[in-house]
């Protein structure tokens, strides 16, 4: 996380566009490309559909968290998803990569994985001077060790399940490779504390 004024869209895709650009050539410098660059919080839905939240003009669904936050940061109109299903959606947006030439095709698992040697825009923004974090469900892999965790793909601080575990007291969280054991609460609110906690402390 840095403190930098909010960018206009056009200088946030450049920003993008360098980070993505200096993957080949060992980074960017702390403060990017001459100055401090945006923070950036994504949030990742699951089965969420565009026209689904008030900020897209929903004619009566009140998100009023997510429209706050739309208000104070920027709103896209063109972004599609790379697949109809959760992993090789993920892996895409962490990779920019097309999902079969990742060879996530399909729900990770056992066989399929996000590969170890796919770099990431965390692991990009890592390297540019960026605090890197990751909660929720993961589903590109195991998180046991025998597949890369967020840690080991560029989130300094991580806390995720691989898959859903009910939405209730879940036991399949782990926290930087720790298992964390049964939780008590809803799992959509202890991944929000998690995030708090961590952005509360920057």
């Amino acid at each position: 996380m840095k403190d930098s004024p909010r960018p206009s869209r056009r200088e946030f895709l450049e920003l993008s566009a360098a980070a993505l650009l200096a993957g080949g050539c060992g980074g960017l410098s702390k403060d990017g490309p001459g100055r401090p660059g945006p923070n950036f919080l994504l949030f990742l839905a699951d089965d969420l559909g565009y026209g689904d939240l008030g900020c897209y003009g929903h004619p009566f669904m009140k998100t009023p968290g997510l429209d706050r936050l739309a208000e104070q940061g920027m709103l896209f109109t063109d972004f599609y998803a790379p697949a109809p299903i959760c992993s090789p959606s993920r892996a895409a947006i962490l990779t920019g990569q097309f999902p079969y030439r990742l060879g996530v095709y399909h729900l990770a698992g056992d066989i399929v994985n996000l590969p170890r040697r796919q770099v990431t825009v965390a692991e990009l923004l890592r390297n540019a001077g960026y605090r890197t974090f990751f909660a929720g469900k993961w589903h590109l892999g195991r998180l046991d060790g025998s597949h890369p965790t967020p840690g080991d793909q560029g989130f300094e601080h991580w806390f995720a399940s691989e898959v859903n575990d009910g939405p209730r007291n879940p036991e399949n969280f782990v926290r930087n490779g720790r298992a964390v054991g049964r939780l008590q609460g809803w799992n959509c609110d202890l991944v929000v504390e998690e995030a708090a906690r961590w952005l509360n402390n920057r």
